[in-house]
């Protein structure tokens, strides 16, 4: 199992425990990160990017495809 702990908006720690975890963006509602546990002590992880990416998320029936582009961000070196 999964033991996700995050941050709220007020700054206050919250601990799940889960099988799967997916991060959307929030203005979009797109996926662009996501932990998957298969079996006890199986896991898989991925983001936006990867070359698997949108294969993992058709195969838990997440019905998006994600196309981005990498960009050279100032300071980023």
């Amino acid at each position: 199992m999964l033991r996700v702990e995050i941050l709220d908006e007020d700054g206050r720690p919250k601990k799940l425990h889960a099988t799967r975890l997916v991060v959307y963006d929030e203005d979009t509602g797109n996926p662009i990160s996501l932990a998957v546990e298969y079996h006890p002590g199986v896991y898989y992880t991925a983001q936006i990017g990867d070359s698997d990416f949108n294969a993992l998320l058709e195969s838990l029936g997440i019905n998006k495809t994600m196309l981005f582009d990498e960009i050279d961000a100032p300071g980023s070196d």
